[in-house]
């Protein structure tokens, strides 16, 4: 017979335990975060997200993720780990994978379609529910390991794939009312017979695979790096679709941006790809702070700029004259800066065309003989260069 004093210490322990699983539940609860996309996008940019924030490749805690618009994924994969992912329009993931890893995770298909290109769909312990829509795999299979009464894969919609396998390897329920092909691929454990007259999606070959819309080209980075007069630019795509070019446009207020220069993009590739362009002479440009953006151009006409960045550059406060400016072919200009030791001209296509050390204070007088009509760039001590017009 147990002891009064036994008996307290088992009801104090269990009181303990439901403590516990009390504060544990009310932790995941509070810790759990809703993303919901605001518009179509990528899934690792902040304005995609309502409140500007993205949401972690791995979700846990009880995250809930709602796609209401396109969403593109090409960084890796998506792990759920006691998350919710309900997909009402298109989830996208061009070079990755989507994984459920716990019994609690759940994928709920509304109408929406799940697109996997050269990954894998793997349900290892969760419950997928389709709802009119699908789940459509290239070059990817989809796997159904999951065990239990609550998991597997359920309701009414389809799932297909190209170059990949399709498998019900657990013990879970799934749906007859899922219509399923495997094209060039084979099924293991599947509950009824392959349809695919259901079925008509794209081929992996084919653009239409993105379901017709231009996907937004995810720019990884672009970024300006100035040297003495040039800005070097360079800009990274992780992937393109119905991409023509991009133009490249600099401002030096911010606002009223100038075509600069333009090159042709890649049309649709899952590639890195790696783009540069010098912009000479940027120095001499009145203001100190030149802007730069992005115009990325479909075969379809559709367009949209990057975001803008900068260079500064921090120009000599003793700033040179040069008068008169213009000045008439053959005749001289004065250059006008405090010490004066080093000259040198170059033309509008970067050639340096005259270059000499002096020892002057004040001023040096320079003739024009030797110069063509046009726009030269004078350097003075290696500083800053202005601009010079030669008028015939």
């Amino acid at each position: 017979m147990k002891s009064a004093h036994t008996e307290s210490i088992s009801i104090a322990f269990i009181k303990a335990l439901i403590l516990f699983f009390l504060i544990t539940c009310l932790s995941l609860a509070v810790n759990a975060t809703t993303y919901t996309s605001i518009g179509p996008g990528l899934w690792n940019d902040e304005d995609t997200w309502s409140g500007g924030t993205v949401p972690p490749s791995t979700l846990g805690g009880n995250d809930i993720v709602n796609i209401n618009h396109r969403v593109v994924e090409s960084s890796g994969t998506i792990k759920l780990d006691r998350a919710t992912l309900n997909v009402n329009n298109i989830l996208l993931l061009t070079s990755g994978s989507l994984e459920m890893e716990h019994a609690n995770d759940r994928v709920n298909i509304n109408s929406g379609v799940i697109i996997i290109l050269n990954g894998s769909f793997l349900n290892k312990k969760g419950l997928v529910t389709i709802n009119g829509g699908g789940i459509q795999m290239c070059n990817s299979g989809f796997k159904d390991e999951s065990t239990g009464n609550s998991k597997g894969t359920i309701g009414t919609g389809y799932i297909y794939t190209d170059n990949g396998n399709i498998e019900n390897i657990g013990n879970s329920p799934f749906s007859s009312n899922i219509a399923w092909c495997s094209e060039s691929g084979g099924q293991v454990g599947m509950p009824t017979s392959e349809d695919c007259s259901a079925i008509d999606p794209p081929t992996c070959n084919d653009e239409t695979y993105y379901l017709g819309f231009s996907l937004p080209v995810e720019l990884f980075d672009f970024t300006a790096t100035k040297t003495n007069n040039e800005v070097s630019l360079k800009w990274v795509t992780v992937s393109e679709v119905n991409n023509e070019k991009f133009i490249l446009e600099y401002a030096e207020n911010g606002t009223d941006f100038q075509y600069l220069s333009e090159q042709a993009g890649q049309g649709t590739t899952n590639n890195f790809t790696e783009y540069f362009f010098v912009h000479k002479n940027a120095r001499t440009l009145q203001s100190d702070i030149i802007y730069y953006r992005l115009k990325q151009i479909d075969f379809d006409g559709k367009f949209e700029y990057s975001k803008i960045i900068s260079v500064h550059f921090e120009k000599n406060k003793n700033t040179s004259l040069i008068f008169p400016n213009p000045v008439i072919s053959g005749r001289s200009f004065i250059l006008e800066n405090e010490i004066i030791n080093h000259i040198e001209i170059i033309d509008a296509q970067n050639r340096l065309i005259f270059d000499k050390k002096i020892n002057k204070e004040n001023t040096a007088e320079i003739s024009t003989s030797f110069l063509e009509p046009g726009i030269y760039f004078i350097r003075i001590n290696d500083q800053e260069m202005q601009k010079l017009i030669v008028l015939k």
